[in-house]
């Protein structure tokens, strides 16, 4: 059903201030690997990158795990992964993430997730890929991100088709529903 296999997994080391985050991030990753799709992600054991990582890994599917040198402890890398890649740095963590993803679900997070998300997004408005970008909207997290890209279009600092790029749902069952469409 799905043609995509492996996606880039964007969130945070934090959990949240509520339990629904984790949760969405344990079914999003055990939707992944029911559904045979690999997971690449930023390598930590913590927070909302823990839990789908762990996710993955307990319903038996790859995890890839992409950390710079310097995150190693910082973040907590995760030891038991799939693979573990070593970076000498960020840009490097994310060209290798991106070259091995097949689509991007971007759960709750903070600067660094933003600071990922808003590359594949632009890479994807200048026409550099194709892949879905597809935002878990858990307790409309995203909304107010969503509301700027309307802002943005409203005053002209960006054209109608850039809320065409991404993907905005309310569950991990519709994260799965956007990647098999390619949305």
């Amino acid at each position: 059903m799905y043609h995509i296999k492996s996606v880039a997994v964007y969130c945070g080391t934090g959990q949240g201030d509520s339990p629904a985050y984790l949760q969405a991030a344990k079914e999003t990753g055990t939707l992944l690997a029911q559904n045979n799709i690999h997971l690449v992600y930023g390598g930590s054991s913590r927070g909302m990158m823990g839990a789908v990582s762990s996710a993955v890994l307990e319903n038996g599917g790859t995890a890839v795990g992409v950390i710079p040198t310097h995150m190693m402890e910082q973040e907590n890398a995760r030891r038991d992964l799939s693979e573990l890649i070593v970076v000498d740095d960020m840009q490097t963590r994310k060209r290798v993430m991106a070259e091995r993803a097949g689509g991007f679900v971007i759960l709750p997070g903070g600067f660094g997730t933003m600071e990922e998300v808003l590359e594949v997004l632009t890479l994807k408005l200048l026409k550099l890929h194709k892949k879905p970008i597809v935002f878990l909207n858990t307790r409309d997290y995203y909304a107010p991100f969503a509301a700027m890209v309307e802002h943005m279009i409203k005053i002209g600092f960006a054209t109608a088709d850039s809320k065409n790029v991404f993907t905005l749902v309310r569950t991990p069952q519709e994260v799965m529903a956007a990647l098999s469409k390619g949305e």
